[in-house]
């Protein structure tokens, strides 16, 4: 989280607002919370998504796309994200 912080704070008009930064942090907990003591490899997966969509657009991706994309690569890396799960959207 400490990089799209800093990211968002180089890149210009771009701002990590309260909510969206709740929202990002909750996803990072729910990536961390499929498979305990892993490698946690969906938390450098989805926020170097999140930087590279930041690069590419000089805007940081709704919380919901982030969701999205994090039950995407739950489920591809065959994590179970239940419909009524914070990931399932």
């Amino acid at each position: 989280m400490k990089r799209v912080v800093e990211a968002a704070d180089q890149t210009r008009k771009v701002e990590l607002s309260g909510s969206q930064r709740e929202a990002y942090e909750k996803t990072f907990t729910a990536l961390e919370d499929l498979a305990p003591g892993d490698e946690d490899e969906g938390i450098p997966y989805i926020r170097d998504w999140i930087l590279d969509q930041l690069a590419e657009g000089g805007e940081l991706p709704g919380s919901r796309s982030v969701r999205r994309e994090a039950a995407t690569f739950a489920r591809e890396n065959g994590f179970p994200v239940g419909d009524d799960e914070w990931l399932g959207i």
